[in-house]
């Protein structure tokens, strides 16, 4: 058992001989301090279950927030004049923008997270209503660099095959929106 768990065990003791001492102490009569124990042990341990519940959650929330930061901004792949930027927002939101002089692709929509994959539910094609979805393998470093990978992304205007796996690098500094007109 690791430290934390140890700590968690003693405490949780420590705590049950608490609740049910004062049950020996209050009467002689075996049945009421066998009634008191029982209760006092119930409720010790439904205590600590919504305790340890709420750390748990507290831990993966906390795990989360700190998986999010590493995609979360502005990250961009340039092969030669084209220009692909991916846009992660905190409030998953999420853009891809393919641009090279006048022209541009672009995508819009919402994403979801798990581990390294990245589901990205398009809304808006080029301003047209969509319903694809892509799967995107990502691996981010604290905003320096994320290397994906989707078979699903359009290839460039200059033919690169997002299959393989891509260096984006992020961009400093407040994430571009993408202007969507209305249909």
């Amino acid at each position: 058992m690791n430290k934390f768990t140890k700590k968690i065990m003693a405490v949780a003791f420590s705590a049950l001989l608490v609740a049910v001492a004062p049950a020996f102490a209050a009467s002689d009569d075996e049945e009421s301090n066998s009634s008191k124990i029982k209760e006092g042990a119930s409720s010790f341990f439904q205590g600590l279950k919504g305790s340890v519940k709420d750390a748990g959650n507290s831990v993966s929330n906390k795990a989360k927030d700190i998986t999010a930061s590493a995609y979360i901004g502005t990250w961009s792949f340039i092969n030669g004049k084209y220009t692909t930027m991916i846009v992660c927002d905190d409030d998953n939101t999420m853009s891809i923008v393919q641009t090279q002089k006048r022209s541009e692709n672009n995508w819009t929509g919402t994403y979801t997270v798990s581990k390294k994959q990245m589901t990205f539910y398009i809304e808006k094609m080029n301003g047209k209503k969509s319903r694809d979805t892509w799967v995107i393998n990502f691996d981010a470093d604290k905003k320096d660099y994320m290397i994906l990978s989707s078979a699903d992304i359009p290839n460039d205007l200059n033919g690169y095959d997002f299959s393989r796996s891509t260096l984006f690098l992020y961009i400093e500094g407040e994430p571009s929106s993408v202007e969507e007109s209305e249909d």
